[in-house]
């Protein structure tokens, strides 16, 4: 299976326009994204050249309980507990071919879902995504989107219209650090996704998941061991003016 990685989704309680001025307070170009209507939940967004962070919070929580969407119900169900990192979701412009894929791995999926959001510039985006029914709600699988337009388009779109800055255009996600109970069962559950991607290191209580540039690294939270004790995303090259605690992430 081709894995390009997508975005990472930042559960955050607050509104997603805090976390804007947060970065754009430490010269960092973070943009407002929109509102899903349909689900009760709004983002904003953090972009690189090819894949991005997405601030997730709810707007209206009345309409987010009644929403179908596993990552709206994931979003209501951690955001009690703590901020952080939420899932993270990979590119495919085959999602119809992707899922016979995976239920050639033996792993069962949820049906096909519609997603779009209005921009703040009043443009409409609209997607398909992917959910794998979860074994282990612990360890969450990522999640697999389809956009309607193709990456040349999109991406040029992004730029032209200053969602993707300028001294953002060639970084990319380098590192994802992410605790976990176990990083054996992570690597048990997610092995039919990763095979060959995915490296066990024991003595750092760490399993690793290489996709394209970005190392994924999932760690055991209390292992005696693990050096990591906080969620991380390091952008090559570094953030300007970094690193930068944000909602239970540390950026750099």
């Amino acid at each position: 299976m081709n894995i390009t990685l997508d975005h990472v989704v930042h559960f955050i309680a607050e509104t997603p326009q805090n976390i804007v001025d947060t970065f754009q307070n430490k010269g960092i170009h973070a943009v407002a994204g929109g509102s899903h209507q349909s689900w009760g939940t709004y983002n904003s967004l953090l972009y690189t050249a090819s894949s991005y962070i997405e601030f997730f919070a709810i707007e209206h929580d009345e309409i987010a309980a009644e929403s179908d969407n596993p990552l709206v119900k994931h979003l209501r169900e951690k955001i009690k507990k703590k901020e952080g990192i939420g899932q993270i979701c990979f590119r495919t412009n085959n999602i119809n071919n992707l899922q016979q894929h995976l239920h050639n791995q033996n792993l069962k999926t949820l049906p096909i879902f519609d997603g779009s959001r209005v921009r703040d510039d009043g443009k409409r985006i609209q997607w398909k995504m992917l959910f794998i029914e979860e074994t282990d709600p612990s360890i969450p699988f990522p999640f697999f989107i389809e956009w309607a337009e193709n990456d040349d388009i999109r991406l040029a779109e992004l730029k032209n219209s200053g969602f993707i800055h300028p001294t953002l255009e060639n970084s990319y996600i380098e590192l994802i650090q992410w605790p976990v109970p176990d990083y054996k069962q992570a690597a048990r559950s997610l092995s039919p996704l990763f095979q060959e991607k995915m490296v066990i290191n024991d003595a750092m209580q760490i399993t690793q998941i290489t996709a394209g540039k970005t190392k994924i690294q999932l760690f055991s939270e209390d292992g005696q061991e693990s050096l990591i004790k906080e969620c991380k995303i390091k952008i090559s090259p570094p953030l300007k003016n970094g690193p930068l605690y944000v909602n239970g992430v540390v950026y750099e």
